[in-house]
């Protein structure tokens, strides 16, 4: 987490370049991860213990305190990514058992990917699957459009336990 992009990928072309395979795999999977740089919500949770911060939803870790929660219906949530890219997979949960809010929140959201928000694109909705553990959503490889946000829509509130995004690379 304390180095760039730019710094991850040069030290992966060192460790290709010397065949120090088993670094360069684990500076590849660092360099897979986009981080989000902003949230924007349509509401807050005002009883949630969630912190609805960007440090919690980057760590991708599932307790009480991580997540994204909105409290009302008509919900949306939209994160920023730290780059434009093409997303390979979404791996999410909704709320587990840590958290005061029933983990069916966010079940049945559809999830968008734009690359300016003005223009999105369905690519999927969340399953009940979420509730019990983190997802693996594929995305398509005829989505070949770079993004850099992901929005969440739904009805009814959102609860979003942890989420990560994985970069595919196009070569």
């Amino acid at each position: 987490d304390n180095y760039d992009n730019f710094t991850l990928k040069k030290l992966k072309e060192e460790c290709d370049f010397y065949e120090v395979h088993e670094l360069s795999d684990i500076l590849k999977s660092n360099l897979e991860i986009v981080r989000f740089v902003r949230l924007e919500m349509s509401s807050k949770s005002t009883t949630s213990k969630c912190l609805n911060s960007l440090p919690e939803i980057n760590r991708f870790e599932q307790s009480r305190y991580s997540g994204i929660t909105t409290d009302k219906g008509n919900s949306y949530i939209i994160l920023e990514f730290d780059r434009d890219c093409y997303v390979k997979k979404i791996m999410l949960s909704t709320f587990n058992k840590f958290t005061t809010y029933p983990s069916t929140y966010g079940v049945g959201s559809k999830i968008f990917l734009s690359a300016d928000m003005i223009k999105w694109k369905q690519i999927n909705t969340i399953s009940h699957e979420a509730c019990k553990e983190i997802i693996n959503i594929e995305v398509n490889d005829t989505f070949d459009e770079k993004v850099r946000y992901i929005k969440f829509t739904n009805d009814s509130p959102i609860g979003i336990g942890c989420i990560r995004i994985i970069e595919r690379f196009i070569v």
